[in-house]
């Protein structure tokens, strides 16, 4: 996400958001077009639009991982789809796993979220990746990126806590998840589910409790404006 990446490069605050999309020659143009739209609904207020062209992350024998070597530097972080199953019938055990996050380890990648695609992660295969990643590789730090529906996310979390895992991605109420997932119900993982487990754990957390109910309310707000 090279929008992104700017914000990080010209010390924006954490908390702006950068969307890169790909529209070929008309890139910048759609990028223009999207941040008016997004004035128009009161979706925001200031917006910075712009094109650029890089063809040395996509040479000509095809797509290569080439990540921004400041942020490997600095910020080395990687999300590992589909880390505990594969939903489209490709073959998948914890073996494969463990393949691609020793690629990783060597390459210095600290930061590893893995994900759940789809929604589909099991209990026991939660488990068997958290339980041995953390033990096999002890100087990187495991994240879980799940994505559940309403009545599963009390399971994957105590799951993949107890197995060792103590970063967790999530999202106010939920919102967004991979459009791949067959079930409507199916979203990212709540923040306040996250909250609330770790409270039921006395776990103590970071969080101003009162700016984060504050934030609840405002997304509140905003998504009742587009049911």
């Amino acid at each position: 996400n090279i929008a992104k990446i700017v914000s990080f490069m010209t010390d924006m605050p954490e908390h702006v958001g950068g969307m890169t999309l790909n529209r070929w020659c008309g890139s910048s143009m759609q990028a223009i077009h999207s941040a008016a739209g997004a004035i128009t609904m009161n979706a925001g207020k200031v917006f910075i639009c712009c094109g650029i062209e890089s063809m040395t992350s996509v040479p000509i024998n095809g797509l290569n991982y080439s990540p921004h070597p400041v942020l490997l530097k600095d910020q080395p972080n990687v999300y590992l789809s589909m880390g505990f199953g594969n939903p489209y019938g490709d073959q998948w055990n914890y073996e494969i796993v463990e393949k691609w996050i020793d690629l990783l380890y060597y390459m210095n990648i600290k930061t590893i979220s893995i994900s759940d695609t789809i929604g589909a992660a099991k209990k026991e295969d939660i488990k068997t990746v958290f339980s041995n990643a953390v033990i096999n590789y002890p100087t990187i730090e495991f994240g879980a990126h799940f994505h559940t529906k309403p009545n599963k996310w009390h399971e994957k979390i105590d799951t993949a806590y107890r197995a060792g895992c103590i970063r967790f991605d999530s999202a106010i109420q939920g919102y967004g998840g991979c459009p791949m997932a067959k079930d409507e119900l199916t979203g990212n993982f709540p923040t306040e589910k996250l909250i609330t487990y770790f409270n039921s754990q006395n776990i103590p957390l970071n969080i101003n409790v009162l700016h984060f109910e504050s934030s609840y309310n405002e997304a509140t707000k905003l998504f009742s404006r587009y049911k």
